[in-house]
């Protein structure tokens, strides 16, 4: 069993670096496409109709990948400001119930944020 979970997650750890690869050729080609885009623009007198949405697409992608990374690798913007108000012998400072909470803390604040645009209007 133990050997299972070690192939997963040498596999998984790949996959991340793939994904982190993939984040920062998209980053590259995004660069690439928008300067082509000025240089047609502003010393060609022509536009390229098609960077901008490739270059919105592209910026979407690398930052899903990117996202999915910095969660895996701990360096994701996370708001840990409850636990510097929570004392430290505290049972909720504990690492199983910072773990179930965080998540589900950004969940309900997500969600409430969802629901006020939709009851309010965006």
């Amino acid at each position: 069993m133990q050997d299972t979970m070690k192939s997963i997650a040498q596999a998984l750890g790949l996959i991340a670096r793939l994904a982190l690869w993939l984040a920062g050729a998209g980053l590259v080609l995004m660069t690439a496409i928008i300067s082509a885009q000025v240089f047609f623009r502003y010393i060609l007198n022509d536009s390229l109709i098609w960077s901008e949405p490739l270059a919105v697409i592209l910026m979407g992608w690398f930052i899903f990948f990117g996202a999915a990374v910095g969660i895996r690798e701990g360096y994701h913007l996370s708001f840990d400001v409850l636990l510097y108000v929570i004392p430290e012998k505290s049972s909720w400072r504990s690492t199983p119930y910072r773990m179930h909470w965080s998540p589900s803390s950004g969940l309900a604040c997500s969600g409430t944020g969802c629901s006020l645009l939709c009851l309010h209007g965006m």
